[in-house]
């Protein structure tokens, strides 16, 4: 009687375990379908938003993320979803809230970042992240031009 052996492989990670952090971003939109991105130094294009700070709750963190990047206030308006997901080469696991926002009044000359609205193929082309991409289909899905 012939048995089969059935082998098992597990994927070995070594080093230190990922820093947990909380972010919150925004998919802006306006009236033509486009997005609002913003490229960093490095040359990297995001959602708008950032990273939660300790004691802040998530609408209040993207508001305060996106004047800093965007030289602009926000108006926070409903949550689109959530993704969990490895940046800085794996060092940092991000529980990311997304949200749909719009901007208000400018606060100052410019923001910290570049400013790009861009057409939603675009933006699937040039965000880094999965998860941003994974929300701008995502609304895609359900008319990008509801988020304006």
């Amino acid at each position: 009687m012939a048995s089969s052996a059935q082998v098992h492989s597990a994927s070995l990670v070594f080093g230190p375990e990922p820093v947990r952090q909380s972010g919150a971003y925004a998919v802006i939109g306006d009236r033509s379908g486009r997005v609002l991105l913003v490229r960093t130094d490095s040359g990297r294009c995001y959602l708008p938003g950032g990273r939660i700070e300790p004691g802040e709750d998530a609408r209040a963190a993207l508001a305060r993320e996106i004047e800093e990047e965007c030289g602009c206030s926000a108006v926070v308006e409903a949550r689109l979803g959530k993704a969990r997901q490895r940046i800085m080469e794996g060092s940092v696991e991000l529980d990311t809230t997304y949200w749909r926002a719009r901007l208000g009044e400018p606060q100052c000359e410019s923001g910290e970042h570049e400013l790009m609205w861009v057409t939603s193929a675009e933006a699937l082309d040039l965000l880094h992240r999965p998860g941003d991409r994974a929300v701008v289909m995502s609304a895609l899905r359900n008319g990008l031009e509801s988020v304006a």
